[in-house]
């Protein structure tokens, strides 16, 4: 793992083909991306040291609008920052306890999440028990965190977060 490097795009929308493609142009290279999450992929470079270099590039911006973060490989970089693909919408808050169904608490998820739009009226009278829906504004970059770390009156837990909207076109984002 010593000479891999993971390229993580800030924007949903961008391709991996394209990404690869601006990669091999601007380090004049031969680079094959494997993505492994929704907003990750891998590399390998071809010595230790040519990974370092790509990994001290930090963000790099190409044509089109794209910008991606270069890191050689770790645990780290490799387990933070899940992320789900949306745009905002509706998305379900999964393991989130019942006592914790308060509007100070869907306020700060959703602030985690764009800003919040609205609870939906099954999550406000209990009517749907296995989650609590919200509908949340979103980033715009297609990506919302998977899981949040909820603390609240001496409670804690970590959430999962799902999509229920599906993400549409950079340019279409409807957030009513």
């Amino acid at each position: 793992m010593r000479k891999v490097v993971v390229c993580t795009r800030t924007d949903f929308f961008d391709d991996w083909a394209q990404i690869e493609k601006e990669l091999n142009r601007s380090f004049k290279t031969s680079i094959v991306l494997r993505p492994f999450q929704l907003n990750k992929a891998l590399f390998s470079a071809k010595s230790s040291e040519e990974a370092d270099y790509y990994g001290a590039q930090g963000v790099c911006f190409f044509h089109k609008s794209i910008a991606v973060r270069l890191d050689r490989w770790s645990e780290e970089v490799f387990s933070k920052d899940a992320v789900i693909a949306s745009n905002g919408g509706w998305i379900s808050i999964c393991d989130l306890p019942f006592n914790l169904w308060k509007d100070r608490v869907f306020e700060w998820i959703g602030s985690k999440c764009g800003g919040l739009i609205e609870v939906d009226r099954r999550t406000i009278y209990f009517g749907n028990l296995f989650e609590a829906r919200l509908k949340v504004r979103g980033y715009g970059n297609g990506f919302l965190p998977a899981k949040l770390h909820v603390q609240f009156d001496e409670i804690s837990v970590v959430v999962r977060l799902k999509a229920l909207s599906k993400p549409v076109g950079r340019w279409e984002v409807h957030r009513q």
